[in-house]
């Protein structure tokens, strides 16, 4: 659920969409959400100091809480 959340949400920052690769993976105790976009868009994705990136790891985070596991939003290039 979440990581089709972060997929949606990404898709609609990028200007290249299909260009945009979400994988979740499971590492001990935290759910891992790898995010890769085109080099063009990885700015978009992370925002002006990083507020976007921030924005979208706060609210993944919440409700990965809610659902009683942590999540880790990474950007991988």
């Amino acid at each position: 659920m979440l990581k089709n959340f972060v997929e949606h949400v990404v898709k609609q920052l990028v200007d290249e969409k299909d260009a945009v690769v979400v994988t979740q993976r499971q590492e001990e105790s935290k759910h891992i959400i790898a995010i890769r976009v085109a080099t063009i868009d990885l700015g978009k994705v992370i925002g002006k100091e990083g507020t976007t990136i921030r924005a979208l790891r706060a609210i993944v985070g919440i409700v990965g809480e809610q659902q009683g596991y942590d999540v880790v939003v990474e950007v991988a290039q």
